[in-house]
């Protein structure tokens, strides 16, 4: 019999990129959340959790896309944030995914380009659980909101030669709003209790996109994606895997890190499925 379990996904973001004239900021990553992952008592599930572009310089590195699979096929995932550049954002890293034809949470907002005369593009917000991140600013227009995403980040302009990092998005579920970083330099707020990016362009966990630097010292990195698992205490035996906490009724895992999640069968239950008839495992609903 298989077990409901609430799994949320996020992917990394996408890091800004850095020249010594112009910068444009990374997007966040997508969010995607199954409040009816079904869970086989007794499997291993494979976690994979995408990392916060680094390493770039005129163009901006994509975030990892983040996911959970069940052997070689993958039951939920999530993409990383674009690269930044000069101009837009490169595209998503990876594939988002749609439950039953419907999108359950939102994609990273974009970052902002690094064109014109305002040369630091801030940070996109990660994606939030009911719409998409708040996009960065560039020019004079105020970065975006989101819907309980992560904020986007300000622009860099005259003396700030960064752009603000873009917020990053919890994995408890849908909260608060992000508020953007509307002045220069200025950082986009965390989402649904995620932290925000930073005034130094780093983007927030989980997810922010990183902004864009005019001065060739280096673009903010995007933030880590994460992943979580949750489900009824009393549903599975002792589960193993990332960071476990118990919350009520509920154990939840938080991974920040790739690695597995076993499911463990619940004792009481496999003695009352073999008094009646036999033990049944179901497959994903």
């Amino acid at each position: 019999m298989a077990i409901s379990a609430v799994v949320v996904v996020v992917g990394g973001g996408g890091e800004g990129s850095s020249t010594t004239s112009a910068g444009g900021g990374g997007s966040g990553g997508d969010l995607r959340n199954d409040s009816a992952f079904a869970i086989i008592p007794g499997e291993t599930l494979t976690v994979v959790v995408g990392t916060g572009g680094s390493g770039g310089t005129t163009t901006g590195a994509s975030g990892g896309a983040s996911s959970v699979a069940r052997g070689s096929t993958v039951l939920l995932s999530a993409a990383g944030g674009g690269g930044g550049t000069v101009a837009a954002p490169g595209a998503q890293n990876g594939s988002s995914t749609t439950i039953a034809g419907t999108v359950t949470g939102g994609t990273g907002g974009a970052g902002a380009s690094g064109t014109g005369s305002v040369t630091a593009g801030g940070g996109g917000g990660a994606g939030g659980y009911s719409a998409a991140g708040g996009a960065g600013s560039q020019g004079d227009v105020a970065a975006a909101a989101s819907t309980g995403g992560g904020g986007g980040g300000g622009r860099g302009n005259g003396s700030t030669l960064t752009g603000g990092g873009g917020g990053g998005v919890g994995l408890g579920g849908a909260g608060a709003n992000g508020g953007a970083g509307a002045t220069a330099g200025v950082r986009g707020d965390g989402g649904s209790s995620g932290t925000g990016g930073t005034a130094t362009s780093l983007g927030g966990t989980y997810g922010g996109g990183g902004g864009g630097d005019d001065n060739g010292t280096g673009a903010g990195n995007g933030g880590p994606g994460g992943v979580r698992i949750r489900y009824l205490t009393t549903d599975l035996g002792t589960c193993t895997g990332g960071t476990a906490t118990v919350d009520g009724s509920y154990t939840y895992h938080e991974f920040t890190s790739n690695g597995s999640f076993y499911a463990a069968p619940n004792a009481t239950h496999l003695v009352e499925d073999t008094i009646g008839g036999g033990i049944g495992f179901g497959g994903r609903r």
